[in-house]
């Protein structure tokens, strides 16, 4: 639900999630959106503009590491199309997004350009609408200012991903009424690719995932491959019970772990992990083993037990009508009829992080006029349990403009 598109159909609020933007900061709106016998109507167009800043917060930096804040004017284009003949769903909503700096980032990717096609359909009319994702290919440009410190550069990043759904992703259930609330499914496949290059089309001295597929099961569990251009391979398969099994092999070194289901014992819960790493080019943690070595790692899932059943989950709950926005959201465009709606994302990953997601979502008649999310991701060392780090991202989003054409096909 915090994918990244702002969404606009005809008159009615939308349960969907993100690349948004936020809502006046503090006036009155109304109090119940209206309800339309359509939502997805082909030939709709919408243009966007208004503003991303992200706060980069880090618990305990690490050395060279400092909290930092990007900032980005953007400039958005949506468009309702009926998709082609064999495509997954029959609307495919595109969106095209370029993004200027006022503030860059020292480190990591600032974003340059973004475009996706999300393909979708709507089932009922009148009051009870609902509008499903299906699928969705993305494409994705930046430049690596990470990349760029080691020399060379400067270099631009660019990925695609391709998302299919097993059960589709609930982007809309109307109407929006208040205290109503659902979980997302969770099983998808997701396939990526991403090239880091200069203009002379060499890359960066770091080594970077080239490509990975990922096939995620309802109950949280995934099988993900991965390859890294220093040749280097990576598979991870995560069961539901939380155990798992990662292998990575190449030409620097290999290493095999397994994770076991926590284990209870006199002072609590440990995790037994059982690896061999040969040889030791990147450094000794875990030290180098021919022969399996078994460790008792501190438990250091969520409540210090067994693993929370699913993996993974994402939960979406309508507030209701926002009489007054936040503060954050000072300088958005006012619009009616704006509703809250608030997402809760956990994800434990048993090869080392725990991230957890809130967001609020103002969303007035299918637009999203102000976002507020705050992800935290925690990483621990398999082998012993031990924290690495603590990161958290503030992301706010700001709708100034919003301008739609008059459709240019009839509504279907």
């Amino acid at each position: 639900m915090h994918s990244s598109r702002i969404f606009f159909f005809s008159s009615v609020a939308v349960a969907a999630g993100a690349l948004g933007a936020c809502s006046g900061g503090g006036g009155s709106v109304a109090s119940a959106p209206p309800v339309n016998a359509k939502i997805l109507i082909a030939g709709k167009v919408a243009k966007f503009t208004g503003s991303d800043t992200i706060v980069h917060t880090y618990a305990s930096p690490l050395p060279g590491q400092a909290n930092f804040t990007e900032a980005y004017a953007f400039a958005q284009t949506t468009t309702v199309n009926l998709a082609a003949a064999g495509a997954p769903a029959p609307y495919d909503v595109n969106t095209t997004v370029t993004f200027t700096a006022s503030q860059a980032p020292p480190a990591g990717t600032q974003k340059e350009s973004a475009t996706n096609d999300s393909f979708e359909t709507q089932t009922g009319s009148g009051a009870n609408v609902q509008v499903l994702l299906v699928a969705e290919n993305s494409a994705t440009t930046g430049i690596d200012i990470t990349g760029g410190l080691t020399g060379g550069g400067p270099y631009t990043i660019a990925t695609t991903s391709s998302t299919k759904y097993t059960t589709p992703q609930t982007l809309g259930i109307y109407p929006l009424a208040a205290g109503a609330n659902y979980a997302e499914p969770l099983a998808r496949t997701v396939a990526l690719t991403e090239t880091d290059a200069n203009a002379g089309g060499a890359g960066p001295a770091l080594a970077y995932e080239s490509s990975a597929s990922s096939t995620f099961a309802g109950g949280g569990s995934l099988a993900r491959t991965a390859q890294f251009t220093n040749g280097e391979s990576t598979s991870l398969n995560e069961n539901v019970n939380g155990s798992a099994q990662f292998q990575e092999t190449g030409p620097l070194f290999s290493l095999s772990e397994t994770i076991g289901v926590p284990v209870a014992g006199a002072t609590g819960y440990t995790i037994p992990v059982t690896y061999t790493r040969q040889p030791a080019s990147l450094g000794a943690t875990p030290a180098p083993s021919a022969t399996p070595v078994t460790s008792n790692a501190v438990d250091w899932y969520p409540g210090g037990g067994l693993p929370a059943q699913p993996l993974s989950s994402e939960t979406i709950t309508v507030k209701g009508a926002a009489t007054a926005l936040p503060a954050a959201c000072s300088g958005a465009l006012a619009e009616p009829n704006t509703v809250e709606l608030d997402e809760k994302l956990s994800t434990l990953n048993v090869d080392g992080s725990y991230e957890t997601l809130t967001q609020q979502r103002f969303d007035s008649n299918g637009t999203n006029v102000c976002i507020l999310r705050t992800t935290t991701t925690n990483t621990y060392s398999v082998t012993t349990g031990l924290p690495l780090q603590s990161t958290t991202e503030t992301y706010t989003q700001i709708l100034t403009n919003l301008t739609v054409p008059t459709a240019a096909a009839a509504q279907t």
